[in-house]
């Protein structure tokens, strides 16, 4: 008898549950539901293509051979409802029925349109349209001065990509730091201080009071009543699971879903993976959402073998454990290289030393009962981003395997 498999989303994580289905020999139907009808991209890319210094072609990792050869329906269709229990859902006004579902649907940049005055638009980036937009923005002969609010990864490749285009930047946070949750208070002074040399105003400990629009312009009013007029305001504040179909599935801490090793949701036949899951943070200890392109790669390919082996009625093999945070950041000349935990505890203490022209802060645990010390972060800042020359790729990639031992 014939089953069918429903996606949800297609992006990385679809992408490979689909490519899993396949090479474990799933042989029936895979719908795939899509509120777009753009090709699978990389979020990575995006900021590149903005920047001018990536192509469109280059945010889409698969050709459309590729993705025909994973034989999939896919239905441009944004999902409303899903029905667990019955295993269906409604997509377009339509009802279909699955045997199995993977809910893998993404985030969306959280952005408070309401701050934002009749007649302006808030500009985001995550998704190819907030690139393209993007990028028509910054390269308009109108766009002069450019505020991004946020501190984030986010805001940083956005920053980076303003500057590419000879645009003068604003940088707010409402932190008192750059990268809270990634970067020591040492590396990020040194991030900010690069920064600063490159010519960016950065504002931080600081937030948007008021908005209006002035000739054109963003006229804003920041905390410490300062004023200055800008051409655009790109809001980095973080994203949210894509999660506004689903009712009768447990969610985490984080409001995504929760999973076990093989992805599976609290719902029968139901499985997750991508910025919508919450699992094993290494770091941590606790469920987290790992929000990074890698993982969802993997979570998605261990749902894709898990489904497979279900729905033949075998036991699933390959867990997936868990992931540890890591993340490269690069603006200019500029790059921070992090992974772990940068959070200090009477357990828990940092060194930071300078060695090959790199700031490298470690970050070390001692177990109370057994007294050893393991490596549990770290941060790598070089002023010197250029792969071929800079010794911050080298240094990081020896504390990764360290952190991973």
């Amino acid at each position: 008898m014939s089953q069918t498999v429903a996606i949800i989303g297609y992006g990385a994580a679809a992408v490979n549950a689909l490519i899993a289905l396949r090479t474990s020999g799933y042989p029936d139907k895979v719908m795939v539901f899509s509120n777009t009808d753009t090709p699978p991209y990389s979020p990575v890319m995006t900021s590149h293509y903005a920047a001018g210094t990536a192509t469109r072609e280059g945010m889409f990792p698969w050709s459309v051979e590729e993705l025909s050869m994973l034989d999939a329906e896919v239905v441009c269709a944004e999902v409303t409802a899903l029905n667990a229990a019955a295993h269906t859902l409604i997509a377009g006004g339509q009802e279909y029925a699955f045997d199995a579902c993977l809910i893998a649907s993404g985030a969306s940049p959280v952005v408070d349109a309401g701050a934002f005055p009749e007649g302006a638009t808030p500009l985001t980036l995550r998704t190819v349209a907030d690139a393209e937009v993007l990028c028509a923005a910054l390269t308009s002969e109108n766009c002069d001065r450019v505020l991004v609010s946020g501190t984030s990864m986010v805001a940083l490749k956005a920053v980076d990509a303003c500057l590419a285009r000879g645009k003068e930047v604003t940088l707010l946070g409402r932190s008192e730091h750059l990268m809270r949750k990634n970067a020591a208070e040492d590396t990020a002074a040194a991030f900010e201080a690069a920064l600063v040399e490159m010519g960016v105003d950065l504002r931080l400990s600081q937030v948007i009071e008021e908005m209006e629009l002035v000739d054109g312009q963003l006229r804003v009013t920041f905390s410490n009543g300062e004023v200055a007029d800008y051409s655009q305001v790109l809001m980095a504040h973080g994203v949210k699971p894509n999660l506004g179909f689903v009712s009768d599935i447990e969610l985490g801490a984080h409001d995504g879903l929760l999973v076990d090793q093989f992805m599976r949701t609290s719902a029968a036949s139901v499985y997750a993976a991508g910025d919508v899951t919450e699992t094993l943070n290494f770091a941590s200890g606790k469920p987290g959402i790992a929000g990074l392109w890698k993982e969802a790669c993997l979570q998605g390919a261990c749902a894709g073998r898990a489904i497979a082996a279900d729905l033949a009625g075998t036991e699933p093999q390959d867990a997936y454990a868990g992931y540890l945070p890591n993340n490269c950041v690069t603006v200019g000349n500029a790059v921070m290289l992090s992974a772990g935990t940068v959070e200090l505890s009477t357990q828990r203490w940092s060194e930071l030393v300078q060695r090959n022209g790199c700031l490298v802060l470690s970050v070390y645990e001692q177990d109370p009962e057994t007294g050893a010390v393991s490596l549990v972060g770290y941060n790598v800042f070089s002023n010197n981003a250029d792969p071929a020359t800079s010794d911050a790729y080298d240094e990081a990639a020896m504390l990764y395997r360290r952190l991973t031992a």
